[in-house]
């Protein structure tokens, strides 16, 4: 039994250290957005395997874009509205790309649409810790001896509902942050924001439904035994 519980307290202690990078690593992106505040991060001090994890965080907003049709003929310096050479103007969006669709590159998309987009990237990382809180929480309860109780089913299902709305939810509000910055770009009312379809994943929903399932079989199983023990 104390081989067991040994097993329980590393785990937790691991999982613990995961929520714990998570928050860290959520905290670096975050800041990495806005290192005209206070200087350069010291990212090419980093060791390179964590340099390629955190290289995310120091992505230039975009989006895919579709050109309006009576756009098609533009160059895009033309669809850019900045074709180099002087001052780039306020809102600059950056086009790149074929004569019907492209990418655009928010230069100088404002504070409130970086925040937005700052936050946008943290919010996977922190809602990742957050669970790998929980987890270590449940171990914590078989620590104590008793892991089957309806806090711990609670716990579950709200594993589960992360799971299943949480990267649609990231999907869809990374879509409309993207649309808001191309509203105030300079490449507004030639381009329209595309929903990017083909990348929106299905294993939220098979991961979703069997934690969910998991967290009302867990339940069931904590009344039984509860009814059972008033038995006796």
């Amino acid at each position: 039994m104390s081989g067991r519980v040994s097993a329980l307290v590393v785990a937790r202690v691991v999982l613990h250290s995961l929520g714990l990078m998570s928050a860290v690593t959520a905290t670096y992106g975050f800041m990495s957005q806005f290192s005209w505040l206070g200087g350069p991060l010291p990212f090419s001090q980093l060791p390179d395997w964590l340099q390629d994890r955190l290289r995310v965080f120091h992505l230039v907003p975009s989006t895919p874009v579709l050109v309006h049709e009576d756009h098609w003929q533009d160059t895009p310096a033309q669809l850019s509205g900045f074709g180099g050479g002087g001052v780039a103007p306020q809102g600059w969006g950056e086009y790149s790309g074929g004569t019907r669709a492209g990418v655009v590159t928010f230069w100088d998309p404002g504070f409130l649409p970086l925040l937005a987009w700052a936050l946008l990237l943290t919010l996977p990382v922190i809602a990742v810790g957050v669970l790998w809180f929980i987890l270590g929480r449940m171990v914590s309860t078989a620590v104590d001896g008793d892991p089957f109780t309806g806090a711990n089913a609670s716990r579950l299902a709200l594993i589960g509902v992360v799971l299943l709305v949480g990267p649609y939810l990231f999907i869809v509000t990374s879509h409309l942050v993207r649309v808001w910055m191309l509203s105030s770009s300079t490449v507004a009312g030639k381009v329209d924001a595309a929903m990017p379809w083909s990348t929106v994943p299905l294993w939220p929903l098979g991961a979703g439904i069997a934690v969910l399932a998991l967290a009302a079989t867990w339940r069931v199983g904590v009344r039984l035994r509860d009814d059972v023990a008033g038995l006796v």
